[in-house]
């Protein structure tokens, strides 16, 4: 009986045991699942971010190249009007294009153009015309790989590229100098005098600087025009002798004047008034 009694206390212990041992192999399996599930998460959470981080600079070009940072234009000049015919714009490529940005002088440096087309509303430029002004804009696609004096689609671009324009700043007249300074020296002819009414004139091509008409009050009989005899005009055409001459005649513009200058002849035997006071 006694060994019965020790027979089952030595099974009842070894099955107890082996129970603890059995749970103990439980919690361990668990843990180590547990351990292999957060790995894997972990790894998941890796593989994911790397992804992610490929996709991004795989885009990453992609948005810099939608942004347009290259094609970004910020300049400062003087808004004067393109003169291009109708079908100047349609080879072109332009649609509107009435004005442009040029006459940069030392205002902006390094420009590689002569001058940017305006490819905007009117309304944007008109009322600047002949003014100082910042624009910030882009370039018009298509426009970006042409150089100076380039042509596109067989037409003559002025030595011009073409900007949507975005933003436009007034500058201060003095901070532009459109007209290079020049030494007045005496001239070989008499000073001319021509009283009327200041205006803005479209200039006979983008490169030509004619600018600003005087409508006489009395016309003029000029008898040693282009024409080879005498021409009665109503109208002349004027450009500034300086800086200072031009910021007075923008500022007069509409008004009545009186300038002295000297009448020249000019582009393609046009002549013009050179002009060095402004009353």
């Amino acid at each position: 009986m006694k060994k019965i009694r020790i027979n089952l206390n030595f099974l009842l212990t070894l099955v107890l045991f082996l129970f603890i041992i059995f749970i103990s192999f439980l919690t361990i399996d668990v843990i180590i699942q547990k351990r292999s599930n957060t790995l894997f998460s972990f790894k998941n959470l890796l593989t994911s971010s790397e992804s992610e981080t490929d996709i991004g600079k795989k885009v990453l070009p992609t948005l810099q190249a939608s942004s347009g940072i290259e094609d970004k234009v910020i300049v400062t000049g003087v808004i004067r009007t393109t003169g291009l015919s109708s079908e100047e714009k349609k080879k072109l490529d332009l649609e509107l294009s009435n004005f442009q940005i040029t006459d940069f002088g030392k205002a902006t440096f390094d420009q590689k153009t002569h001058g940017y087309f305006l490819e905007s509303d009117d309304l944007f430029s008109k009322n600047y015309l002949g003014k100082c002004v910042k624009i910030e804009g882009r370039l018009v696609p298509g426009w970006e790989e042409l150089t100076q004096n380039s042509e596109k689609n067989s037409q003559f671009t002025y030595g011009n590229l073409a900007i949507i324009p975005e933003n436009i700043i007034p500058v201060e007249m003095i901070k532009c100098d459109p007209y290079e300074e020049r030494i007045q020296g005496e001239k070989n002819l008499d000073l001319a005098t021509f009283s009327g009414t200041l205006k803005h004139r479209v200039r006979p091509a983008p490169d030509i600087g004619y600018d600003y008409l005087l409508f006489l009050n009395e016309e003029y009989l000029d008898t040693s025009s282009s024409t080879g005899s005498p021409e009665l005009l109503e109208q002349i055409d004027i450009t500034p002798f300086s800086n200072n001459i031009w910021i007075e005649i923008q500022e007069k513009i509409d008004q009545k004047v009186t300038l002295e200058g000297y009448y020249l002849w000019g582009y393609a035997e046009s002549k013009y008034m050179e002009v060095h006071s402004v009353k």
